[in-house]
């Protein structure tokens, strides 16, 4: 949830308003130059019971509709655009008697992401790297995935080096900020069959991130096919995990029959017939061993309700998780099911 709250006493003072308004306007694009003229939702309530409390109006459930979250990649490194942010303007303006009060007029981004229960309400993250841990797996063919904020009037830069080779990978000293909803986030798109030969990617990030650095551990795997499997993290933007271990595909068959009583099964004909036969097909993959920091980036991929596996759409099976510890485990390893979300036979 997100709460809007409006106090219900008029300009400031003890006495209590006779109702009022919040408009709240939601779009994509520019922030000045693609603004609606007329807000989205327009919210009255009367305030009968002249009460001089606050109230809050949870806007996130309306927010909500008008963001779909998709996967954006590209095989090159480079920064792409982010497309899973929206433009938010709440406005409210208390009424009494034949007198006004402008009480609020906020512009601000939104995504879909979720707090934990224990962070309060309205919780704003305040990172620029939308990512929690800052060492991370990758097999040496993967994307990798960091998305992060950009401000509005502010030039920052990326520098991508492999280790220990120290070969320059990637360099933007003039990447300037961004007021369309497509760069206010943006993703950086990391392929790192580019660190020929390296061991590891070091990100350098602004001195003003939070944390300005991101080592991405290369790794080969002989045997098994690795997977990039890419949901939606905690902050609302795309994030990646390797699976670099075994694979298993099961089909699930689901069908309707009737029994007829004509004909012969001599003669080649089916006594009970199938019809609306189709199947989903479920896939685990498993992570091979990792480090205990990989848990947090586990737990938000079971949570996620966005997930792909390359580029196809998957909703993940798996429902319960032990997070397992270097104290309990020592070697820590996960095997995770996945449905691809859609009918083995097309039916839309």
């Amino acid at each position: 949830p997100y709460y809007v709250e409006v106090p219900l006493v008029f300009l400031g003072g003890s006495t209590p308003i006779d109702s009022y308004l919040l408009e709240l306007t939601i779009w994509t694009g520019d922030k000045v130059n693609d603004l609606p003229s007329q807000p989205t939702y327009t919210i009255t309530k009367e305030n009968t019971a002249q009460s001089t409390s606050t109230d809050n109006v949870d806007v996130a459930r309306l927010i909500d509709d008008f963001i779909a979250p998709v996967r954006n990649v590209q095989n090159t490194t480079g920064i792409i655009n982010g497309l899973n942010t929206v433009w938010v303007r709440y406005r409210t303006v208390l009424n009494f008697g034949n007198s006004i009060e402008v009480n609020q007029d906020v512009t601000t981004t939104a995504v879909k992401g979720y707090a934990y229960g224990n962070e309060g309400k309205n919780f704003q993250t305040g990172k620029r790297i939308l990512l929690d841990g800052d060492e991370f797996d990758a097999h040496k063919d993967s994307l990798f995935l960091i998305p992060f904020t950009r401000d509005e009037n502010t030039e920052t830069g990326i520098t991508v080096t492999g280790f220990p080779s120290g070969n320059q990978i990637y360099l933007n000293n003039n990447l300037v900020g961004s007021t369309n909803t497509q760069g206010v986030v943006s993703i950086f798109n990391i392929d790192c069959s580019e660190a020929t030969g390296d061991e590891r990617i070091d990100v350098n990030l602004p001195l003003g991130f939070t944390k300005n650095r991101i080592y991405i551990y290369l790794r080969e795997e002989c045997k098994h096919t690795p997977y990039d499997v890419t949901f939606i993290n905690r902050y609302g933007h795309e994030q990646n995990i390797t699976f670099f271990k075994e694979r298993t595909d099961t089909v699930n068959v689901e069908s309707e029959s009737y029994e007829r009583s004509f004909g012969q099964p001599s003669g080649g004909v089916h006594q009970f017939v199938d019809f609306n036969t189709n199947a989903k097909q479920t896939i685990t993959l498993s992570t091979g061993y990792l480090e205990e920091g990989i848990n947090e980036s586990i737990k938000q991929l079971l949570l996620s309700e966005r997930i792909w596996i390359g580029s196809d759409p998957v909703n993940i099976k798996t429902k319960s998780q032990t997070l397992q510890t270097r104290n309990n485990n020592r070697l820590i390893s996960y095997t995770i099911e996945f449905e691809y979300s859609y009918n083995l036979i097309n039916t839309i």
